[in-house]
């Protein structure tokens, strides 16, 4: 099948939505389908990473309009009519049978358009907040009272793909599940996305080397390629023999592999470190990811902490993890280990091809 990826990244989007789609992207390019993706020049965009990992990348120019509303969702939410043309006058010369959508931007007007050169929509979206034109629609995210999301937003028709059993994460984090232990923190694993713009990272690490002497911490510190302030926590913190710094890599799960705790934002990183059996402080850094995050603190997946600006907080909630128990640790380990299995990817691409509902998968998983 041809099939093509409407998604965007930037310094306000940040790259959640891009590497979510490029883990889909990677098993249906498996599977002997031609995957492609359409994105917005948008500054601090991963549209050359996007290149680097082998795929092919149509690109829609910058909006001048920004400039005049506040945020990038509401520019091309604006705007919406505009990309859908764009996005129709590369489709109608691809023949494709497929075209996947995540983006918070775009509703059942810019889909209803998109019909017309493709025979299916799966929209990824998780804000349940618009009305969408699709025969797919999947949303990741673990909630106690899943079945009434999306009631009269979408048609009856549409199959729901909701839960973490669809969640779309790499092979490597499956392969690299660990064994369920009891042991102490020791290695610490900062990483808080592509972008960063709260200067969460910054904060983390003030309040870690105020406590790293007295709990002889070690600790690994991701700082994502679109991170502009990449330059400053280098300055000010690569002295201590205790911190060491990597860019954005595509090798997380051996990171994740030999760290004890994990501190981040939340989002997909998140089932990320549950799949994998880290446990972690979880930082919401946007709005969409505080509920989603509530309901995984209640199941005791994650540890839940408020962003803000005096580190001290942040300081004094870290403490209170490194004091923890051993055995109240592995409970939010085992917790979210049991949640995310790591093999929602294989599940999606089974329904896309014909397979799996009907086959020992429901609709809502």
């Amino acid at each position: 099948m041809k099939i093509i990826i409407r998604a965007d990244s930037s310094f306000n989007i940040g790259s959640g939505h891009i590497m979510r789609c490029l883990t889909l992207a990677t098993e249906l390019n498996k599977r002997g389908h031609n995957v492609e993706f359409i994105c917005r020049d948008l500054p601090g965009n991963l549209i050359q990473y996007i290149d680097h990992t082998g795929f092919n990348v149509y690109t829609l120019p910058n909006n001048n309009t920004q400039n005049k509303i506040k945020t990038v969702y509401e520019s091309l939410s604006h705007n919406w009519e505009e990309d859908a043309i764009l996005t129709s006058e590369i489709l109608k010369d691809l023949n494709a049978q497929i075209v996947i959508l995540d983006h918070y931007a775009f509703d059942e007007k810019w889909e209803n358009e998109i019909y017309q050169y493709v025979h299916q929509i799966l929209v990824i979206d998780d804000l349940e907040n618009r009305k969408h034109q699709c025969d797919f629609l999947l949303d990741q995210n673990f909630y106690f009272t899943k079945k009434n999301r999306y009631v009269g937003l979408v048609n009856q028709k549409t199959t729901k793909l909701f839960g973490p059993s669809f969640a779309l994460l790499r092979d490597e984090f499956l392969l690299n599940r660990k064994k369920i232990e009891e042991k102490s923190i020791k290695n610490i694993l900062v990483y808080f996305g592509a972008s960063d713009v709260t200067q969460e990272t910054k904060k983390v690490l003030k309040a870690l080397n105020n406590l790293s002497s007295s709990y002889e911490l070690i600790i690994d510190v991701i700082v994502g390629i679109s991170n502009r302030e990449y330059e400053e926590l280098v300055k000010e913190f690569s002295a201590y023999k205790h911190i060491t710094f990597y860019t954005q890599t595509n090798d997380f799960s051996s990171f994740m592999k030999k760290a004890d705790l994990c501190i981040g934002a939340g989002g997909s990183t998140t089932w990320e470190r549950c799949c994998i059996g880290l446990p972690s402080i979880v930082i919401p850094v946007a709005e969409n990811q505080i509920i989603p995050m509530e309901e995984l603190n209640k199941a005791n997946a994650i540890i839940l902490m408020e962003a803000t600006h005096d580190f001290k907080r942040y300081e004094e909630k870290i403490k209170s993890v490194l004091d923890m128990p051993v055995r109240e640790l592995q409970k939010i380990r085992k917790a979210g280990f049991d949640i995310f299995d790591g093999l929602g990817v294989n599940r999606v691409v089974d329904i896309l091809e014909g397979r799996g509902i009907g086959n020992g998968y429901s609709k809502t998983l």
